[in-house]
């Protein structure tokens, strides 16, 4: 596996009008990657069955805004257009093409009505264009809007934010979800339909000068939501069940020990299934969910400018599908140590961070998705200009 990552980002800086200070700014990603996966007849994998080829490729424009509106209110938006393009190659057959085009256009409207509180709504438009679909006939555009309100009540008094939301958004199936056959493992379904999530949540949020803490109780719905089942071929089956549910309470926090700096977050989650043809109450949990995950981050200055770091990343067990039977699939922790330093000079130069970083250094099996681990021991190294 080979992926390679670029992005790079410009903007206005803050600019005075009769309205206020509003700026802009403009960012390009580009994300490409190969993949080689193969199939073997036994567990000893001494024998290759097949091959599975992939090269994907994805360009991200984004421009995002933002414009007083007087004393009282602030105007944001954002415009995100993104190109997909996947090649795939399942043994020895023709080189298969698909192409999407996943665009959203979104606005909102902070209000202030007095110096501790703020109102906030907001709309969005999202669309998904299949242009080509390996073969197949394309899916076309299909689009939907979403929504957003909230409220925020600063207690100064206390150091203490509340706060509060209500949002709607739609998520149109990737490309592999539709057509992948993943080397037989899966039969493609490209009449999957785009889910919608409804969310709500409420939280409290305090700053003090030696921690800060945030505790939130969230609750979602999606309506149409994709999941996978075993049909009797063996083979596995993306389709869209009635109602995903999810509530739980999560938290976050840091505080400063000396030139310790710690950081960390935890989130606790009951999550279920709801569908008229499932019988068995274990098959309301869904995969891939865990109950509890969370991580722990110290970082500080060991000198000569240099910051080192240590986190752990934890995640509960899962549940994961083997034929008819859900089975129990183990969580982990993983450990991941790195090193930064920060050169500050002039121009382009004005601010250099290098980063080296071990990810899962102790080579744990973390698993997303059902069978299917993170990354293995991982070493990065990183520049960022600006």
């Amino acid at each position: 596996m080979q992926r390679r990552i670029a992005s790079v980002s410009a903007g206005t800086g803050g600019l005075r009008s009769r309205l206020g200070v509003g700026d802009a700014e403009l960012s390009v990603g580009y994300n490409e990657g190969y993949v080689e996966i193969e199939s073997f007849a036994t567990r000893d994998y001494a024998q290759v069955t097949g091959t599975e080829l992939g090269d994907d490729r994805t360009i991200t424009t984004r421009l995002t805004f933002d414009q007083q509106l007087g004393d009282r209110a602030v105007l944001r938006g954002a415009f995100t257009n993104a190109e997909i393009r996947y090649l795939e190659t399942i043994n020895q057959d023709p080189t298969a093409t698909y192409r999407q085009r996943l665009q959203s256009v979104a606005s909102e409207l902070d209000l202030m009505p007095t110096r501790f509180l703020t109102l906030t709504a907001g709309l969005s438009s999202d669309a998904a264009t299949t242009d080509e679909a390996g073969g197949r006939e394309p899916l076309g555009r299909k689009d939907g809007l979403g929504w957003r309100v909230g409220a925020t009540w600063f207690v100064p008094s206390q150091a203490l934010r509340l706060h509060a939301s209500a949002s709607e958004r739609r998520r149109f199936p990737a490309l592999r979800e539709l057509y992948s056959g993943a080397l037989g493992r899966f039969q493609p379904n490209p009449e999957l339909r785009p889910e919608t999530a409804h969310s709500a949540e409420v939280g409290v949020t305090m700053q003090r000068a030696a921690f800060d803490l945030q505790v939130v109780a969230f609750t979602q719905r999606i309506d149409d939501a994709v999941v996978r089942t075993t049909l009797a071929n063996r083979r596995f089956f993306r389709f869209n069940r009635d109602r995903f549910t999810s509530h739980g309470l999560e938290a976050t926090g840091g505080t400063t020990l000396g030139r310790l700096a710690l950081r960390g977050d935890v989130t606790w989650q009951r999550a279920r299934l709801t569908d008229a043809t499932i019988t068995d109450a274990a098959f309301r949990r869904p995969e891939d969910v865990p109950q509890v995950f969370g991580s722990l981050l110290a970082s500080g200055r060991v000198g000569g400018g240099v910051d080192a770091l240590a986190r752990l990343r934890s995640l509960g067990d899962t549940r994961c599908t083997n034929g008819d039977a859900l089975e129990r699939q183990a969580g982990a922790t993983a450990v991941d140590l790195g090193l930064e330093r920060t050169w500050f000079g002039a121009g382009l130069f004005r601010r250099l961070r290098g980063t080296l970083q071990v990810e899962n250094a102790l080579d744990r099996a973390i698993y997303d998705k059902c069978g299917l681990p993170q990354a293995g021991r991982t070493l990065r190294v990183g520049l960022t200009l600006g």
